[in-house]
Order: structure tokens, then sequence, then C-alpha cells
């Protein structure tokens, strides 16, 4: 650099630029990329399939929980029913519209046997 702030030039030797320099040191334009585009889109694939891998296990263990939540409650369901029917009694509240169809529909499916 020179004193007014300007660089200097110098010629370089011709053995400078060897074999591992092209004629167009430092490299133009922008880089191809392909292969860190198809490790990006590797990985993005990968990421996507364990998302789902996690949603469908996850889902996977629910179903046992809510097969066994409709079993209890059509136990508790029968068991009521059982009650009203040794009772001679109906029931009585928001529901008893709802247990007196389903009492006539298994007395239906009962008396259909």
């Amino acid at each position: 650099m020179r004193a007014d702030g300007t660089f200097v030039e110098t010629a370089r030797d011709p053995g400078f630029t060897g074999a591992r320099f092209t004629a167009s040191w430092p490299p133009q334009g922008t880089p191809r990329g392909g292969l860190a585009r198809g490790l990006v889109i590797a990985g993005v694939l990968a990421g996507a399939v364990v998302v789902v891998g996690l949603a469908l296990s996850l889902a996977l263990i629910l179903v046992p929980i809510a097969i066994a939540a409709a079993l209890i409650g059509y136990a508790a369901l029968r068991f009521q029913m059982w009650r009203m029917r040794q009772n001679g009694s109906t029931m009585k509240g928001p529901l008893g519209p709802i247990m007196a169809q389903a009492e006539a529909m298994m007395r239906a499916r009962r008396q259909g046997r």
C-alpha cells in the first residue's frame, strides 16, 4: 500500500499459480451445489419420516386406550340397566330418555333371537 492509500500491483511468479489454481482464481460465479442440495433434501425427507413415524406411533398407542374406554363405558351401561331392571324403575335425570331408548333396543334384540 502506498502512502496515498492506493494499492501496489505486484507481478506474480509464473510458478505461483501452480496446478492447484485455475486461470480464474478466485472462482467466479455461484457454485452449483448439487451435493449440498441433495443432502438438504435428504435431511428434510428424513425429518418428515421421523415426524410421521412419531405421529403414527402415538396414534397406535392411543387405540388400545380408546378400546378399553369403550368397553368400560359399555360395561357401565349394562350394569346401570341391570340395576334398573332389578329395582323395576326407570332412570331419572338428563340420561333417562337415552337409557330408556337403549333398554328398548336391547330388549328388542333379545326378543329377536
